[in-house]
């Protein structure tokens, strides 16, 4: 299977260790859906950011687009764009996500579908 945007939940992101998941399998499955994708984009709440979980499945590099808080330090953000990806800060709630289509996430984090 291969996909052109990768949307890859994480347990903890960390800009030293990378993408870490609290189970093997997971991590095993995510490691492959990242090699047969286009685009990773990493959404990533405050709590997940410098947390490191047991199993590590990629480098940071690995990540074209990552989607954090407002709430993170600029000192933070500029660590993992040293990795070479993009940072967007958004705005959101935990339990009051603003419903938008996947589409419309998509070429507002990713840009258009490719042709």
């Amino acid at each position: 299977m291969y996909a052109d945007v990768f949307v890859l939940g994480t347990c903890g992101i960390d800009s030293e260790i990378g993408i870490t998941s609290l189970d093997a399998e997971e991590a095993e499955l995510k490691r492959c859906m990242i090699e047969q994708s286009g685009r990773i984009v990493v959404p990533a709440t405050t709590d997940k950011i410098g947390t490191v979980a047991p199993y590590k499945v990629a480098d940071c590099s690995k990540i074209d687009v990552l989607v954090v808080q407002t709430t993170v330090s600029a000192s933070l953000i500029a660590r993992f764009e040293a990795d070479g990806m993009r940072v967007e800060a958004a705005s959101w709630e935990i339990g009051s996500y603003r419903i938008i289509s996947k589409a419309d996430w998509v070429r507002h984090f990713v840009g258009p579908y490719p042709e």
